[in-house]
């Protein structure tokens, strides 16, 4: 068999740096910490079926939009601020239009393959490569890399970023692991008796301990260029999951060179460039990316989900690190049709695309299980009824406790190497 896919991505830095004031590129207002790259495809002799929904999709809300026939319908026509509390937040156009995409989805059952990368992790995954561990230590690489990278997306400042983007002789390296160190035994001596960073404490112990005892040797630079290994080792896992043989894939993907590149190094039957103005497939691929990095930008900077801004990491004590972040109980006051569109979400976009690779993350995946927990948490409830029967408030606190287990599941699994 013959299959074909198509792919485009969302909230895409080429390079990771810091900017003027010191803040890196990917942590700025509209910034995301995930990279998003989505994935779809079918065999290739159901690609005209597919193609003529997309199609009258496509023709119904260029429409609405007031696009004419020459204008490309890229995600990001819907606003941001309908995002603000996820769906309960939805405009009348945003809702008819991931109404009608996830119904289109539901109806053609595609393969998707998404991937949900962290930049930052990407970074601290230089530096583990050119750490010195001392002998004594059983380094787990998933774990120490897991908690390094949240360490720096919770509790970085300025001035170890600064260092981190310095490091171009034994002087820096020097430095960089000295601020680094004064980071985390500022931060362990401030949550060492707060209930819920117990967990957290253990793992940044355990931080402290191996990088005091360990020598970095490491020339950062100034910039990253990212990678897009993970995008096709993504694909490749799935395929593999499902049976069906890279050879037998071509692969189309929107104008990225550095994409394309990375893509000819893998053993797919064909792979293409496009201008997405001129593919109507590959811009399905970038409506789904522009849902899934929304909601997630939209759940990690909700008000109740954000953490106190560190400007001084000697002055850490300021903040306030006791106070549990919840979201914002405004994204659990739905109406029915609002339920129902979650509800759709879940029937479509992931029953039915439970293959363990469907998801690509690497150690990081936090932000991926923001989204995946919330909409299992709303889909969990077998009627609207049901679901209105509890307060808001009440909806934030269980979403919130589900989302801790998740979380806390998946630092056992990769803990234990499973």
């Amino acid at each position: 068999m013959e299959y074909t896919f198509f792919f485009d991505e969302a909230f895409h830095d080429r390079i990771i740096r810091l900017n003027k004031t010191g803040v890196l590129n990917t942590m700025v207002d509209n910034a995301l910490d995930s990279y998003i790259g989505v994935f779809w495809g079918c065999n290739s002799k159901d690609l005209p079926f597919i193609t003529s929904n997309i199609s009258s999709f496509e023709e119904k809300h260029r429409a609405r939009f007031g696009l004419k026939e020459d204008q490309e319908l890229k995600s990001q026509i819907i606003a941001k601020k309908n995002f603000s509390h996820g769906i309960r937040s939805f405009n009348k156009n945003a809702y008819d239009f991931y109404w009608d995409l996830f119904s289109l989805i539901k109806e053609t059952k595609p393969i998707l393959q998404i991937e949900i990368i962290s930049k930052t992790e990407y970074v601290i995954r230089q530096l583990f490569e050119n750490i010195i561990f001392d002998r004594r230590y059983n380094i787990n690489p998933s774990t120490f890399i897991y908690s390094l990278t949240k360490f720096f997306n919770v509790y970085h400042t300025n001035e170890l970023l600064e260092s981190l983007f310095n490091i171009h002789d034994t002087r820096t390296s020097y430095n960089f692991r000295k601020i680094l160190l004064n980071h985390l035994k500022c931060v362990l001596s401030e949550i060492k008796d707060i209930k819920r960073k117990q967990r957290e404490y253990v793992a940044l112990k355990q931080l402290y301990d191996i990088i005091s005892k360990s020598k970095i040797s490491f020339s950062s630079e100034g910039e990253y260029a990212f990678s897009y290994i993970p995008d096709y080792h993504g694909l490749s896992l799935l395929l593999n999951e499902l049976n069906i043989s890279n050879s037998d894939v071509s692969l189309i993907i929107d104008n990225e060179e550095k994409t394309f590149q990375t893509g000819m190094e893998f053993d797919f039957n064909s792979i293409e460039q496009v201008d997405s103005k001129d593919n109507i497939q590959v811009r399905l691929s970038d409506w789904i990316a522009g849902f899934i990095g929304r909601m997630i930008y939209a759940i990690q900077n909700d008000e109740g989900m954000l953490e106190d801004k560190i400007e001084k990491i000697n002055e850490i004590s300021n903040n306030d690190l006791s106070t549990k972040r919840i979201l914002d109980k405004s994204w659990f006051e739905l109406y029915q049709k609002q339920y129902d569109l979650y509800l759709l979400i879940y029937n479509s976009f992931i029953i039915g695309h439970e293959n363990y690779w469907t998801t690509m993350t690497t150690s990081n995946c936090d932000q991926a299980l923001l989204l995946y927990a919330l909409i299992r948490y709303i889909a969990s409830y077998d009627s609207f009824e049901r679901f209105n029967s509890i307060e808001p408030e009440m909806h934030s606190e269980y979403y919130n406790s589900k989302l801790l287990n998740e979380l806390n599941e998946y630092y056992k699994r990769i803990e234990h190497n499973i």
